[in-house]
């Protein structure tokens, strides 16, 4: 509920104090992580072939391993994106 603010199509978040801090966010992604981690290591490849639950590209023949990918090249995209931001700041462009 906490990060239904940050939802796409919500408003600007323009007031600081509603923002989640940078070290709670970073904790819920590590934990999600952990989790993600867990779920893949006893996850059967025969599943990989199994139509998906939902397509967030509409593909109406979306399969797990497909969702699975997708969502694996979008998670890398923003860290693509993190990079730019880094050297836009000066900052060196590895993220470590």
């Amino acid at each position: 509920e906490r990060l239904a603010q940050y939802a796409r199509g919500a408003p600007p978040l323009t007031d600081p104090s509603r923002a989640v801090k940078f070290d709670q966010l970073l904790a819920v992604w590590d934990e999600s992580s952990r989790r993600m981690d867990t779920g893949l290591a006893g996850f059967p490849t025969d599943a990989l072939t199994q139509p998906a639950p939902g397509s967030p590209t509409g593909n109406p023949d979306e399969t797990v391993g497909s969702l699975l990918a997708t969502i694996m090249f979008h998670q890398a995209y923003h860290t693509g994106q993190t990079a730019v931001l880094r050297r836009l700041i000066g900052k060196a462009g590895a993220i470590k």
